[in-house]
């Protein structure tokens, strides 16, 4: 829970990006690398849950929360979104784990040929106890539909 509260502040704080920010940010990779270390912490044993927030950016700040847990076989993701204009949703998935590593593995070979649509910007962090990864894309949309 605390976790969920600690990725939703520094998000909640969000503002967009100055042009500035954005032409200094390296946006050029793909939510590849992101992929693959969601596909690590599904597979580790000793990893029972984690949060991934992506901030997406066109047209206004798009923020999901996800808490992806391990339960016995079951992979659980539940999601808080709140869109450009503030409303919040909320949604739980759950898949079977190999199900789950499938999509997974499927999205990792299609990371670098995401559609791009101009002006639009994703920011992607993995947190795991007091880890945290982060990576800029452009590229973030079939991790995006997987975690809403």
């Amino acid at each position: 829970m605390i976790l969920i509260i600690v990725a939703n502040i520094s998000f909640c704080n969000a503002q967009t990006p100055a042009k500035s920010e954005v032409i200094q940010t390296d946006y050029s990779k793909s939510a590849g690398q992101a992929i693959e270390l969601i596909k690590e912490k599904i597979m580790a044993k000793n990893i029972s849950e984690f949060i991934v927030a992506i901030e997406s950016v066109h047209n206004g700040i798009y923020i999901s929360i996800s808490k992806i847990q391990k339960i016995e076989n079951k992979i659980k993701v539940k999601t808080s979104i709140t869109n450009a204009s503030g409303k919040n949703s909320e949604s739980v998935k759950k898949y079977s784990i190999q199900e789950f590593i499938t999509i997974l593995d499927n999205l990792i070979k299609t990371a670098d040929n995401q559609l791009v649509f101009a002006g639009t910007y994703q920011k992607i962090k993995i947190i795991d106890d007091d880890k945290e990864f982060k990576i800029h894309t452009r590229k973030a949309y079939g991790l995006i539909n997987l975690m809403r």
